[in-house]
């Protein structure tokens, strides 16, 4: 089949579906700017592989609400074209695309993604990177009308949020997450849907439809990590492929599906145990790519973090901070961190994410910021930022860039918080993961300790253990972790340690 295929057909479709007042200026559009954007676009190489066709269906639905004026639609069609493409080269062919205008004016409708920046969704605000509020925009789109997509970026640029913000203006809608690994199987993505669907009888046949409410999202996470068979197919993938295409499933008989979407997610680096997908799956999905946040958007999400908490606590020291001057440190360190430790596999993102960054401001509620609330903020550095790093050059790399930047900006050293702890720990040694954390002499952490292991050889025997200085840290660092929202702790050692 010829992948220079004719976008006649597909353009002809698509316009008879336009409304009669818009159709006719839409028709000097396209003829205006259709064809050399696709001519640019075919120059440059795809993120994900998909067909021709795919791109231009795709490419088209971006402009679907952009109908109000010319440099709208061209800025919608460029960054559809440019959605599968990756971060640099998107923003030359789009800046390419646009200045085939001319003198390029941004009106109100281009900007409608600017609205999502501060938007408040279930009762919170969010702040987004610019990537991932275009990519937002438009997936609210495409859940709305029911279509399948698939959304590309590092890990922890936001994937899952934009998902769970994009589902969250239909209440009837569940959000399903499906996590797929090398070992997954069509058997376990078909018990997942049996377990949230019910098997109803319809005309024509048999029909799964959502259990618990009125439409059913299933998100399936790392679809690219299933592993492929000799022939460099996967069965999983052909199944997704068959349920988007037909909407059902052969099942003793077809059974159809209904009122069930379906979104993916991959990194999009495609390194050893990681697949590329097939066109014929590809096809059948709308794609966008979404990048590592820029230094203006980690500045500006962190500034946003910064005055909701200094809401919270009004009449703590924190609030007297110059929050932009702690925002831009705060945001420096975050990047040179991040330039120390590039990734240990080719094209990866960092070890560190934007959900690292935002946490280092977001568990700053959990302290008490009294008093001395810079030490909290580089404690908490110290604890995100080290913790998951071995003992070695790696956690004093870490170390020397958080002093570094806090004493530079700020006269504070680690060395001013060597001999102080920061737990949750009550005086009678037991944790409360409700309180706030609070600071503690290396003295009174050792004897609120002591006393919890009084309680717990009462109730279970004799506990032998050594409150060193290393053991105090470490206990401190397990509280740090599971105060947290997500709650949870991998503790990684050697034996007897």
């Amino acid at each position: 089949i010829n992948e220079e295929m004719d976008a006649k057909p597909i353009l002809s479709t698509w316009i008879k579906k336009r409304s009669d007042e818009s159709r006719e200026i839409i028709v000097v559009w396209i003829k205006k700017y259709f064809d050399k954007a696709l001519s640019l676009r075919n120059e440059i190489s795809q993120l994900v592989s998909t067909s021709q066709a795919s791109l231009i269906q795709s490419a088209l639905s971006y402009t679907e609400n952009a109908l109000d004026s010319e440099n709208s639609f061209l800025l919608r069609l460029a960054k559809g074209f440019g959605s599968n493409m990756n971060v640099l080269e998107r923003r030359d062919f789009i800046k390419h695309v646009t200045s085939l205008y001319g003198e390029f004016h941004v009106t109100s409708s281009v900007c409608r993604e600017d609205s999502l920046v501060h938007h408040n969704i279930k009762g919170k605000s969010i702040s987004l990177a610019s990537s991932a509020i275009d990519a937002l925009y438009y997936a609210r789109e495409w859940v709305a009308r029911g279509d399948p997509f698939l959304l590309v970026g590092p890990q922890g640029c936001g994937k899952e949020t934009v998902i769970d913000y994009a589902c969250s203006g239909d209440r009837g809608l569940e959000l399903s997450p499906f996590h797929c690994d090398k070992f997954t199987q069509p058997s376990d993505l078909l018990k997942h849907i049996k377990r949230k669907c019910v098997l109803d009888s319809a005309f024509g046949g048999q029909v799964y439809r959502p259990r618990a409410s009125s439409k059913l999202i299933i998100v399936v996470k790392d679809v690219d990590l299933i592993k492929t068979d000799e022939y460099d197919t996967c069965s999983t993938v052909s199944l997704l492929q068959f349920i988007l295409k037909y909407g059902g499933f052969h099942s003793n008989g077809f059974v159809r599906v209904e009122r069930i979407l379906f979104a993916f997610t991959i990194n999009g680096t495609f390194v050893p145990g990681r697949h590329l997908l097939c066109k014929r799956f590809t096809s059948l999905l709308h794609i966008t790519a979404m990048d590592c946040p820029t230094g203006d958007d980690l500045l500006r999400i962190c500034l946003d973090l910064l005055k909701k908490l200094s809401i919270r606590l009004p009449l703590s020291d924190f609030r007297a901070l110059d929050q932009c001057k702690l925002a831009t440190v705060m945001k420096e360190t975050f990047e040179e961190i991040c330039n120390t430790f590039p990734n240990r596999l080719h094209g990866e993102s960092c070890l560190f994410s934007l959900r690292t960054f935002c946490s280092w401001v977001r568990n700053l509620e959990h302290y008490n910021l009294d008093s001395n609330p810079l030490d909290c903020v580089l404690h908490e550095g110290l604890r995100l930022f080290c913790d998951p790093l071995r003992e070695g050059n790696r956690r004093k790399q870490v170390q020397s860039i958080l002093d570094t930047s806090f004493k530079k900006n700020y006269g504070r050293s680690i060395l001013d918080i060597k001999n102080i702890h920061f737990s949750n720990i009550n005086q009678n040694g037991t944790f409360s993961f409700k309180d706030t954390i609070v600071r503690l002499s290396s003295g009174e952490m050792a004897n609120s300790l002591a006393k919890g292991m009084e309680l717990y050889s009462r109730a279970h025997g004799p506990l032998s253990f050594q409150l060193h200085s290393l053991a105090l840290e470490q206990i401190s660092s397990i509280g740090h972790a599971l105060i947290q929202n997500r709650c949870n702790a991998v503790l990684i050692g050697s034996a007897g340690t």
